[in-house]
């Protein structure tokens, strides 16, 4: 019986310490400061940087925001170009529909039809001998429904990289 009680105790006393560190660090998890982390991962592993800069071919796109909280991303590779876009929807609001996080692919990325030549779009093509102007870069939306605007909490940090991880596979898998 006593040792249940020191277990019951520890558990209690685990379980405090937990929720202050976590309220500890969620001073420092601004949605900026995730995003900045977020790109300097993806620069370090893949080369890639991720922007809010939008290519001028893609300008009109950004039109398409439906919310001023909704954040536009776009993919680019230093060789290659943009690789791709991604729409974060993060917070929630009563108007969203959707109320758990997901992420969902818009377009997928596909070489476009060309009527001139059938071998530059094949599917058999080597990927090493594409022409990547003649490729639809995909476009997703990450969408979560995190509870305070501007700071997460370190679950919500979990779920923002574990989605993100699934828009990336998206992007990265020509």
């Amino acid at each position: 019986m006593a040792e249940d009680i020191n277990i019951y105790a520890f558990d209690q006393s685990s379980e405090q310490q937990q929720q202050q560190s976590s309220e500890d660090i969620t001073e420092y998890l601004s949605i900026d400061n995730c995003i900045k982390g977020l790109q300097q991962i993806c620069d370090n592993l893949f080369k890639i940087t991720l922007t809010k800069e939008i290519s001028k071919e893609w300008i009109n796109i950004r039109s398409a925001t439906w919310h001023p909280h909704v954040i536009f991303l776009e993919v680019r590779h230093p060789t290659v170009g943009v690789l791709g876009h991604i729409y974060l929807d993060l917070f929630q609001r009563k108007s969203k529909e959707y109320h758990t996080t997901g992420n969902f692919t818009l377009q997928l990325g596909h070489l476009k039809y060309d009527s001139t030549t059938s071998t530059s779009t094949s599917p058999s093509t080597s990927p090493l001998s594409i022409d990547y102007t003649k490729y639809h870069v995909p476009l997703l939306c990450l969408v979560c429904n995190f509870e305070n605007y501007g700071k997460l909490t370190h679950d919500e940090l979990g779920d923002l990289f574990h989605e993100f991880g699934h828009a990336m596979h998206t992007i990265l898998s020509r």
